[in-house]
């Protein structure tokens, strides 16, 4: 038996699998992708809903397969964009050591023969161009079901939103009993606290923010003991607001991102959202393993002077940060996607719809090493090379303080502002803090500590994580380039 469009189409139970599956075949849904030609197996993990991903295998020979979804359909949506993949392009299957889940599905499954293949009937009309048309939902070919569809969509929005305006009051409730008892009784038992009213929102939908509340007590444990209070105290007021936010406009995009969960990819790019096509410098990244056992991986950019670019970039609006946002499980082990610090990155970067343009994510990247150093491209956009100057960022075109106040007035829940800074020195001062003088300003840094390399040299620009009361200095433009902290 061979495994292509026509098989698949054939063994799919129905066209809503057929068109579940097209929706899984974006390169940036998988991971751990193999082969094995002695077992004709491929494999691969499935990101879903979840934290954890949905583990896939095939055996491409006798077109047998496994998920480890809870699905009743099977071949489910998963196993047909895993097949779906594999006819459109072997090449991501590499030929790898067989993982020990798919071994032992091969030790345990039963062959299976041509007569355990369905073949299409009159009652059960499926179709892969049908699939991989613009109408991939059925229903969408009833009117009748069409808005019957539209309907349930809304039923369950609304009953979810109120689940989520419920678990926001009873939240509320529970920050004004944290202020009334006193910050002190509060950071005494911040951890158990804040793990209980975490699980709270869970229960009410509210998965964003109970993954905040879930990290308050690490952030409190790496603040300095005297400031412990005031920031818990800001904090507890930012998530206030995000609250009064919610209740005004629960349709806020701001405000659902943060107390929901990001929009996915696809979703964004059929909103016609805001793009920007550049190079890109990478000034900064942290990877944090989460209390709720994700890892996130933030990348942190600053858009490059270019003369070549197009007039559309030219307009003062236009973003000049940004920051790329991962998630994944440990399971998966550590996978970079994006370049080191100090690397190019080039390409039509996409802005997550908000009021102050800042997570985005690269419609399309392609990858070259330039001097050892990985740099992102796209070829119709020019990269400086090694024999050029080196980068030069867009800076702040004003104060820190002015720039975070003008972020607040349009998200006043805002917790963090990459400032670009310009040229100025680094101190220590007698109690072994760190600050950054530029021109006038004077900004605290939380920086633990700082190289004698970075603190003896002229700083031609430096690129803060700022949080409203210090910030992190994430690396430092010098004439040996640019510098990670």
């Amino acid at each position: 038996m061979t495994l292509d469009l026509q098989t698949i189409e054939n063994i799919a139970p129905d066209q809503a699998s057929l068109s579940s599956a097209k929706k899984l075949l974006s390169p940036s849904k998988w991971s751990g992708q193999g082969s094995c030609a002695t077992t004709h197996t491929v494999w691969g993990e499935c990101q879903g809903s979840g934290s954890k991903p949905y583990y896939v295998t095939v055996d491409v020979a006798d077109i047998g397969y496994k998920c480890t979804c809870p699905s009743r359909k099977f071949p489910c949506k998963h196993a047909l964009a895993l097949m779906w993949r594999y006819v459109d392009d072997s090449s991501p299957f590499v030929p790898s050591p067989t993982p020990d889940w798919v071994s032992d599905w091969l030790g345990r499954r039963r062959k299976v023969s041509k007569s355990d293949t369905p073949e299409p009937t009159k009652q059960t009309q499926k179709s892969i161009a049908l699939a991989d048309s613009d109408t991939t939902d059925s229903s969408l070919l009833d009117p009748k079901k069409a808005e019957q569809a539209k309907k349930r969509a809304e039923k369950v929005k609304a009953t979810t939103d109120a689940q989520i305006t419920a678990g926001l009051g009873e939240f509320v409730g529970w920050l004004d009993d944290q202020v009334r008892l006193g910050m002190g009784v509060f950071l005494d038992k911040a951890s158990e606290r804040s793990r209980q009213i975490s699980a709270r929102l869970v229960d009410a939908k509210v998965g964003g923010l109970s993954s905040m509340v879930d990290e308050l007590p690490s952030i409190l444990h790496n603040t300095p003991k005297a400031d412990r209070a005031s920031v818990a105290f800001a904090i507890f007021g930012r998530w206030y607001l995000l609250c009064q936010a919610w209740q005004k406009n629960p349709d806020d995009p701001d405000v659902r991102r943060i107390i929901t969960k990001a929009e996915d990819k696809e979703t964004v790019l059929l909103g016609l959202p805001l793009s920007v096509v550049g190079a890109w410098l990478v000034v900064g990244e942290k990877v944090e393993t989460r209390r709720d056992g994700l890892i996130s991986h933030a990348t942190y950019l600053v858009r490059l002077l270019d003369e070549n670019l197009a007039d559309e970039n030219s307009d003062i609006a236009t973003p000049t940060t940004a920051v790329l946002l991962d998630f994944q499980h440990p399971s998966g082990g550590v996978k970079r996607t994006t370049g080191k610090v100090g690397s190019v990155m080039a390409g039509r970067l996409v802005y997550y719809p908000s009021r102050v343009p800042f997570r985005a994510f690269f419609e399309t990247v392609e990858t070259k090493f330039i001097n050892a150093s990985t740099s992102y491209y796209d070829p119709a956009v020019k990269v400086a090379d090694s024999d050029t100057l080196p980068p030069t960022p867009m800076l702040c075109s004003q104060k820190l303080a002015t720039a975070y106040a003008t972020q607040l007035t349009h998200l006043a829940w805002a917790n963090e502002f990459l400032y670009t800074g310009g040229k100025g020195r680094l101190a220590k001062d007698e109690r072994g803090r760190f600050w950054y003088i530029n021109d006038g300003e004077t900004i605290l840094l939380k920086n633990n500590e700082l190289s004698e390399l970075v603190l003896s040299l002229d700083i031609e620009s430096a690129f803060i994580l700022w949080d409203g009361r210090a910030g992190e200095l994430l690396s430092v433009q010098t004439k040996w380039g640019l510098l990670a902290c």
